[in-house]
């Protein structure tokens, strides 16, 4: 088991959280010795942005012996990589970074796991500060979240233990909170593309929107027809969707659960 402040790491993935991690990891001093994908061309990319020694593979059999081994992948791949974990790399602490699936799911790799869960969106194309991101870490001893929390200490301001019960909770919310904000602009952009209109015109709107909950909370800075219940505008919006019979489902879902927040129950649009 890793004991020093900087450790060899190899990463399982080569996707945006792996890329990401990897970088920030870099720069506080740990090694990435290698990069597993099932994408040679992808481990072979992240590997080279690494440095001189980064090992890529596409072999999941062939990765390097190492302290800490780092599972950045889908959920469905996590599964796929947990029952076919190589023997000779039971020795290092194995750590997925979902938000949704339990620590426990890790038992069969044999030896010491855990998690370590950033909560951010990650792109490839975008640089981000780690040093912003909360991480929340779990570990199957106490031994092992200490390792865990020190090594998230050298990439994050921001670290908290949290159980996999309420980080599958926070997972939730920051589906709510990121995802489904995000669809919400896409849409809103389409929208306006459709008319000839420049989507970048809602840019300063949603600069906005984000920066007044660092002084409001969100249901203090909540503004629109529905929360003024002007049922003859949200009628108006429907008759313009009319076109759009998806958009117009959600428009209705959002404004009833808008206007049953602060007016309680009414005939729903």
């Amino acid at each position: 088991m890793p004991s020093s402040s900087f450790h060899e790491i190899v990463m399982i993935g080569a996707g945006n959280l792996a890329t990401h991690l990897s970088w920030a990891f870099t720069c506080a001093g740990h090694s990435i010795k290698g990069v597993y994908s099932r994408s040679l061309q992808s481990a072979e990319m992240l590997a080279k942005r690494n440095g001189r020694g980064c090992v890529a593979t596409n072999k999941l059999q062939e990765i390097l012996q190492a302290d800490i081994y780092v599972i950045a992948v889908t959920d469905t791949a996590l599964s796929q990589i947990i029952s076919s974990w190589p023997e000779h790399c039971k020795g290092g602490v194995v750590l997925h970074t979902s938000g949704s699936v339990p620590m426990s799911l890790l038992k069969e790799v044999g030896g010491d796991y855990g998690v370590l869960y950033p909560l951010q969106t990650f792109s490839k194309q975008r640089k981000i500060s780690f040093s912003d991101i909360p991480c929340f870490v779990e570990g199957n001893s106490p031994q092992t979240t200490d390792i865990i929390v020190n090594l998230a200490n050298t990439i994050s301001q921001t670290v908290h233990f949290l159980d996999s019960h309420r980080r599958k909770r926070l997972h939730l919310a920051a589906v709510f909170a990121c995802n489904f904000v995000n669809h919400l602009y896409d849409l809103a952009s389409e929208l306006l593309k459709d008319e000839n209109l420049d989507p970048q015109w809602l840019q300063p709107l949603i600069r906005e929107t984000a920066d007044k909950i660092n002084s409001l909370s969100p249901r203090q800075a909540q503004t629109g027809p529905a929360l003024r219940a002007d049922k003859k505008i949200m009628t108006q919006h429907l008759g313009q969707l009319d076109e759009f019979p998806e958009l117009q489902s959600i428009y209705k879902s959002l404004s009833n659960s808008i206007y049953n927040t602060f007016h309680g129950s009414y005939d729903k649009l």
